[in-house]
Parts: C-alpha cells; structure tokens; sequence
C-alpha cells in the first residue's frame, strides 16, 4: 500500500504547529494530494470519504482530540 493522499489538521493545544505549515512542509517533499481541514475531526471525517484505511499519525493531544469527538 502507498499514500495517495494527506489530510493535515492540528490538535486543539496552543503549543501546535499550524496545519497550513505542516502542509507547506509536506509539499516540499512530495507531490501528492495534501488537504488542509480542522478541527481534528473534520479531517478524520474527510479522510473517511476516500475510503479506507485511513491512518491518523501525530501527537498524543491529537489523539486525545479525536478520540473525545468520537466518544
């Protein structure tokens, strides 16, 4: 399997880095499809509409995040 796309968010902490720079960082090292999408949810969610599996890397807060909308 390979990455056709990336969905980037950020998690609800002031000390995160801005999901625009991640992306900008990500297209400066491939050319696939990069989406920008908050809160944390919304991304997951939007990941989802490509099907599946879908694979959620990043910190623990994110995580966190994720893991309190979904209950």
């Amino acid at each position: 399997p390979h990455v056709t796309r990336l969905i980037v968010t950020r998690p609800r902490t002031p000390r995160s880095r801005s999901a625009e720079s991640l992306a900008e960082i990500a297209r400066s090292v491939t050319d696939i499809d990069i989406d920008v999408t908050e809160p944390a949810i919304n991304a997951l969610k939007r990941a989802q509409e490509f099907g599946s599996p879908v694979l959620v890397a990043g910190s623990i807060f994110l995580i966190g995040d994720l893991g309190q909308a979904l209950g």
